[in-house]
């Protein structure tokens, strides 16, 4: 991310140079956190989303079925293929949806493969995001998912353009690093059965 600011405040006001960079790091921490999901590739990094499998696993039943059902089915999927589901990301709204669900009695319902807050679900870890689209969720083995930090965040100060003739400064933040994932090998050096199923992204549908 990238700031300009007046060459005069920077002198005038104690400690801005610190503010801006606190906030330029904000501003950089949550373009990283996005692009790491659901990030288009490019001059970026292609998030998590742009390798998850869409659900397909039949045979598993209920009757009425919820989305916490449903994130409960997503996740037996990913332990058939060996995997062992870590984290759910999901849209705030539909968290709150399924928070607030209740019973034709108005009681909340509370499964008994769910936490009384919601945050765990089929013994897995609920993180509500905005870069899930609404009505998606992505559940994955996040272990096999790999962050490497190359650069840490830095601030670098310039002059663009005519930014000199109008006492103006260019600060720019950024990070950078790798993402990529791991395959799952079986005993024999063989990629294993469903090893490029690395996560799900699963539709917030009724199973029946």
């Amino acid at each position: 991310d990238r700031v300009k600011v007046s060459t005069e405040i920077l002198d005038d006001v104690e400690n801005m140079a610190g503010t801006i960079r606190n906030e330029l790091k904000y501003s950089v921490d949550m373009a990283v956190n996005t692009a790491i999901l659901s990030g288009a590739g490019g001059d970026s990094i292609e998030g998590i989303t742009h390798w998850a499998s869409l659900y397909v696993t039949t045979g598993i039943k209920t009757t009425n079925p919820n989305n916490k059902d449903a994130i409960l089915a997503a996740c037996k999927q990913i332990r058939i293929l060996y995997f062992n589901p870590s984290h759910v990301f999901i849209n705030p709204l539909d968290m709150a949806n399924i928070e607030l669900e209740k019973n034709n009695q108005d009681i909340y319902v509370l499964p008994p493969f769910a936490t009384a807050d919601g945050k765990i679900i089929s013994g897995v870890t609920v993180t509500p995001t905005p870069s899930i689209p609404l009505g998606y969720v992505l559940i994955g083995d996040m272990h096999r998912c790999k962050v490497r930090e190359k650069e840490a965040f830095k601030v670098m100060v310039g002059w663009s353009n005519d930014d000199f003739d109008r006492n103006l400064l260019t600060m720019v933040g950024e990070r950078r690093m790798h993402l990529f994932k791991l395959r799952e090998r079986d005993a024999g050096g063989d990629d294993r059965a469903g090893g490029d199923a690395l996560l799900h992204q699963v539709l917030l549908h009724r199973l029946g």
